[in-house]
This record gives C-alpha cells, sequence and structure tokens, in this order.
C-alpha cells in the first residue's frame, strides 16, 4: 500500500556515476527478481520507462529499444 508507482531504469554496478545507467535489460538489475517481488505485494498499477536519451542523434531509437524491453520484462 506504499508502493504508488514504479519506476524503471538499468544500472551498471562498478561506475557509481551517470554515465552507469544504461539501456534496459544491458546493466545488472535482475528484473526477474523485480517483476517477482511487484507480483508479490500486489502491484497492479502501470510502470514507466526512466532513462537517458542513449541515442542522442536518434532519440526515437530510445523510445524503441526502451519499449522493447519493457514489454519483455513485463512478461517475466
Amino acid at each position: 500500500n506504499r508502493i504508488k508507482k514504479i519506476h524503471f531504469s538499468d544500472f551498471k554496478k562498478g561506475g557509481g556515476t551517470l554515465a552507469s545507467f544504461c539501456d534496459l535489460l544491458e546493466g545488472d538489475v535482475d528484473y526477474r527478481a523485480v517483476m517477482s517481488a511487484l507480483r508479490d505485494t500486489g502491484y497492479d498499477d502501470y510502470v514507466t520507462l526512466e532513462m537517458f536519451p542513449n541515442y542522442p542523434v536518434f532519440p526515437k531509437q530510445t523510445i524503441k529499444s526502451g519499449k522493447l524491453a519493457m514489454d519483455l520484462i513485463l512478461t517475466l
């Protein structure tokens, strides 16, 4: 009952800087465990992709790759 909204992002361990944020499924977040925990809590609201535009020359690619990863994560 304390969870209001969920934002998904991914991060590579060891960097410790903003540059360590990366595309979903490219980092060290265990999304299988995340989705299992969300289901265990009963969370059934929407989730939001939160990431930097990793493709500054082609910003729509950030959206496309993020959507593909989100679709995959939500099936876990």
